[in-house]
């Protein structure tokens, strides 16, 4: 059950929380609120109503310490900056998935056609084909991807030679730090 009572001591106004029964009859457990924020088992926990005067002395605490930390803020701005750059701008672009788009018209004058490209999609007799094959190629990638290199780590983890593991973590780890055109380079004369 919740009351909303006037504190004796400072005069706010707190919402209480009773403990008891669904209906909030029960009356052995004291309605005055002992302390600010808290309170044990036999005392009910009781919060302060957020009041006008609350709300100001909130907003300079948090005006305050965006001061304090804005070399912190100044930090977060680049990262930011990115995420809008590469996650949110693109997004303009999904309109085109609803334009019957020519690149020498653009965006705005492309002319407007809903639902077409979805409705040729759906009807194209190689659809259910189509989307056999990528539901097939991603449940593969999750069968044989995802353990591979757990089972390959516990395998170069079994080698007692450390000279043949480090040779074999070299040889398995190059193909992410060279392009495969450099590689393919090294490979060849052999």
């Amino acid at each position: 059950m919740i009351q909303v009572l006037r504190c004796e001591s400072t005069g706010e106004q707190c919402w209480h929380v009773c403990c008891g029964d669904p209906f909030g009859h029960r009356s052995d457990i004291p309605t005055t609120p002992k302390t600010r924020y808290g309170g044990t088992m036999e005392t009910p926990r009781t919060f302060l109503l957020p009041s006008a005067h609350g709300i100001r002395d909130h907003a300079r605490v948090l005006f305050r310490d965006l001061a304090r930390d804005r070399g912190l803020y100044l930090l977060l701005l680049p990262g930011l900056a990115l995420i809008l750059l590469f996650c949110y701008v693109p997004m303009y672009g999904v309109s085109i998935a609803f334009q019957e788009f020519s690149i020498f018209k653009g965006f705005q004058d492309s002319p407007w056609v809903g639902l077409l490209q979805f409705e040729r999609l759906f009807r194209t007799p190689s659809f259910p084909y189509v989307i056999r094959n990528t539901l097939l190629i991603s449940l593969y990638k999750l069968l044989f991807g995802f353990p591979a290199p757990i089972v390959l780590a516990l395998l170069l983890n079994e080698m007692r030679s450390t000279f043949y593991k480090r040779f074999t973590q070299t040889i398995l780890y190059l193909p992410y730090f060279i392009s495969w055109v450099i590689m393919a380079g090294l490979i060849r004369p052999f």
